[in-house]
């Protein structure tokens, strides 16, 4: 079945292709942005700026006002280029970004519909089933992956300090951890923690991070899925997003929600 070329370049909501199911649909194109010179990113950046300067305004005299989905589509679009920049950083992220999108396409949707098949024990045919899976299937999965991997990340966190509980309440059976040992414990165990962390399979905060950015690259309309807002743009804002782009979602989105919430 035939991919819309158009779907993979798509920066707008209403793409519905059933060629790739949503599983090619944009991030292309933003991977493409983010591999082009400084220069035409800038000018990229100067259109999502344009928009959101063009966004309309409350009349004089108004305190409180609805926000617009225009708005709301032009904050997402800015926070969009923040993404694009930061993988422009470094050839390796746009690369392992693709290669993991590349294989959910490949490998994935394929599975996904053998599964579909099974599950619905019916003649589905692969048009119905890839048609189904448009809109913001894939990009749910893959914020909800990263989102379960924050979870695993912050116990990470608790590694050392859960560690050295056990070690001094250990006093009785470990009695060869006395004197000085147990007196740089607390420093020692962060120090072998902290070398021997970078070597364990799996970095999972950096892991959680790809999974969203690729995540918000495969959304159909970021400015309009709550998840993708909480659970995948909002992390970001500490080291992908810009401050003024922070506080330009905060203007149009609200407060951030917690992030751990159910």
């Amino acid at each position: 079945m035939n991919h819309n070329s158009r779907c993979a370049e798509a920066t707008r909501p209403k793409c519905r292709c059933a060629g790739c199911g949503g599983s090619m649909h944009g991030w292309p194109g933003h991977l493409g942005r983010a591999g082009r010179s400084p220069d035409e990113r800038r000018v990229l950046r100067s259109f999502a700026e344009e928009r959101w300067h063009s966004a309309p305004a409350p009349p004089n005299g108004w305190r409180h006002r609805n926000i617009t989905t225009s708005e709301q589509r032009a904050a997402a679009g800015i926070a969009l280029m923040d993404i694009t920049d930061w993988l422009a950083e470094y050839g390796y992220r746009i690369r392992l970004t693709r290669n993991i999108a590349e294989t959910i396409a490949d490998r994935g949707l394929p599975a996904i519909e053998a599964s579909a098949v099974k599950t619905e024990k019916s003649t589905l045919g692969t048009r119905e089933i890839r048609t189904s899976l448009t809109g913001h299937f894939w990009c749910s999965l893959l914020i909800s992956l990263a989102h379960g991997l924050d979870r695993c990340a912050d116990a990470l966190h608790r590694v050392p300090a859960s560690a050295l509980g056990a070690l001094l309440a250990s006093d009785g059976q470990e009695t060869c951890f006395a004197g000085l040992k147990r007196r740089i414990a607390d420093q020692a165990v962060n120090i072998v923690w902290r070398h021997a962390n970078p070597l364990l399979p799996v970095d999972l905060e950096n892991a959680a991070r790809l999974l969203r950015v690729l995540g918000v690259l495969f959304c159909i309309d970021p400015a309009a899925h709550r998840m993708a807002v909480e659970r995948g743009l909002r992390p970001l804002a500490q080291d992908v997003l810009a401050d003024s782009t922070e506080a330009r979602m905060d203007r149009v989105f609200g407060a951030p929600l917690d992030p751990f919430a159910p």
